[in-house]
């Protein structure tokens, strides 16, 4: 990622570089990519578009805890904590669904904490603006239903969409200790891949450690 790459934001609220911005409709906020952009507890891969030109291979760690695609950063001025499983920017650019998760807790409440989970995805055209509706089985048992979140950010030939589902603590346990997570995004059907279940995990782990 270059840092001259330039991305468009488009949603209706977010974080943009720790400052609250809303919008009564779709807006557009231009950054750089050494701005992170946090939507609704989310982190999107603001510059992960098409690959160009051959890129040197890393080996994926054998220890999912080990991954750089977990982070843990806990923020003192504002009295949280937040673990996450970034996406997979190689798979996100090759046009496949990748898997996100966030998990935000605030210091006094830890009790309260925010979690999401989410797919993520980018390519040349957009598409999952007008359907995003996201269905997550564990072990062949359906979560209940609820509204999925949809997030989109544009770069210059290229687009980002991420949509999210929030999940409850007891869902996200559920989540990393089932044998398999099936999704069903608008009419698109798939499974999290073992690795990305393991990072889910390990992430979960290293929350309930602290």
């Amino acid at each position: 990622m270059g840092a001259g790459c330039g991305v468009i934001f488009l949603a209706k609220g977010g974080i943009i570089g720790g400052r609250t911005t809303t919008w009564d409709r779709l807006g557009a906020v231009k950054m750089t990519t050494k701005m992170m952009i946090l939507v609704l507890g989310v982190w999107l891969a603001g510059c992960s578009g098409p690959a160009r030109g051959t890129r040197p291979t890393v080996a994926a760690p054998k220890n999912p805890a080990d991954s750089p695609r977990i982070q843990k950063k806990c923020k003192k001025s504002h009295g949280i904590c937040e673990y996450r499983v970034l996406p997979d920017v190689a798979a996100s650019r090759a046009g496949k669904l990748s898997t996100l998760c966030s998990v935000i807790v605030p210091d006094a409440a830890p009790t309260l904490a925010k979690i999401s989970f989410g797919l993520q995805v980018s390519g040349k055209k957009v598409r999952y603006r007008e359907c995003h509706d996201l269905q997550l089985t564990l072990d062949g048992v359906p979560l209940p239903p609820r509204p999925s979140e949809y997030h989109i950010a544009l770069g210059t030939g290229f687009v980002v969409e991420a949509v999210t589902l929030p999940l409850s603590a007891d869902e996200l346990s559920r989540l990393t200790t089932s044998r398999k997570i099936e999704y069903r995004l608008c009419k698109e059907s798939g499974s999290v891949s073992q690795w990305d279940h393991d990072l889910l995990r390990a992430m979960y782990l290293n929350w309930k450690a602290q």
